[in-house]
């Protein structure tokens, strides 16, 4: 394969996304850095998305089926970046956008910056009518080893030579790919952090992240944490025990009280110390007890 200096790759995922479509290969296509090439790859969409994949005629972009969506969200990825040709690699899904001048200053700072591997931004959160919910900036590169949750967020542009060093996404990190890929960069390379909000992250309530839910993520995360080195059995059991200190003031603040004891008990068998020394854990520990029996006495 010919690697084409400057030329910067987007693989764009999508199954099933005809809603948002249009909007997004737009938004890419349209960008004020013109050398790109857009793969498209359809995880075996039944809805109208090879209908608006065929009208572009663009000679940019080229749509790849993911046979049998095959290794889920990192497969369609993985495919795609193999048949990239760019030195600069990025990729999305197809309900988010960017900002028409965002590849244009990614590159730019790329190249003023030859130290750096990776380049990523703050982003909007929106919702499906496309308007802003909320600005989402991003953690420092100083940060990275040390939190749950991907710190670079979803706008970001990184070298071929970090993928060459990084390799494939791992499957087996689904739904955590991200995750598991931000940590390996931040392993080998420098990262630089472009303080502009330069993307579109559409929130949607049938999204793959509310379904899975925040808990069960955050639990991925800590198993990746693992097998990378970066925790050791004692750091995974104190994120555990605050998972699940945190779902249960959750559950605490939406009225679920019958899930609140269980899950402050479960925070105390992986680390007791947090449980014990807090008045607030106790309190409504006790609380959601008293709720739980009158909601029972009232049946």
């Amino acid at each position: 394969m010919t690697i084409n200096q400057n030329l910067v790759s987007i693989v764009l995922t999508v199954l099933n996304g005809a809603t948002y479509l249009e909007q997004c290969l737009e938004g890419c296509l349209n960008q004020t850095y013109p050398n790109i090439e857009l793969i498209v790859v359809d995880g075996g969409s039944t809805d109208g998305t090879l209908k608006i994949l065929v009208q572009h005629s663009d000679p940019r972009m080229i749509v790849i089926h993911q046979q049998g969506n095959i290794g889920k969200l990192p497969g369609a990825i993985n495919l795609g970046l193999e048949n990239a040709r760019g030195e600069y690699l990025t990729w999305m899904q197809a309900d988010c956008l960017y900002s028409l001048d965002a590849i244009e200053m990614m590159v730019d700072c790329l190249e003023k910056h030859p130290e750096v591997g990776q380049v990523y931004t703050d982003f909007w959160e929106i919702n499906e009518q496309g308007e802003k919910i909320r600005l989402v900036q991003t953690r420092e590169p100083d940060t990275f080893l040390h939190n749950l949750g991907d710190p670079a967020g979803v706008c970001f542009l990184i070298r071929r030579s970090v993928r060459e060093s990084v390799g494939e996404h791992h499957i087996w990190a689904y739904p955590s790919q991200d995750y598991d890929y931000r940590m390996r960069i931040a392993l080998l390379f420098m990262s630089f952090h472009l303080k502009e909000p330069l993307y579109s992250w559409r929130v949607q309530s049938q999204s793959l992240t509310s379904q899975i839910g925040w808990k069960s993520l955050a639990y991925k995360d800590i198993q990746i944490r693992l097998r990378l080195g970066l925790d050791d059995r004692n750091q995974a059991r104190k994120r555990k025990a605050e998972i699940e200190l945190a779902d249960s003031f959750e559950h605490y603040q939406h009225g679920v009280y019958r899930g609140v004891p269980g899950r402050i008990l479960k925070s105390g068998f992986f680390d007791p110390i947090p449980v014990i020394g807090n008045r607030g854990v106790w309190s409504i520990l006790f609380k959601s007890l008293y709720r739980a029996s009158l909601n029972t006495w009232k049946r």
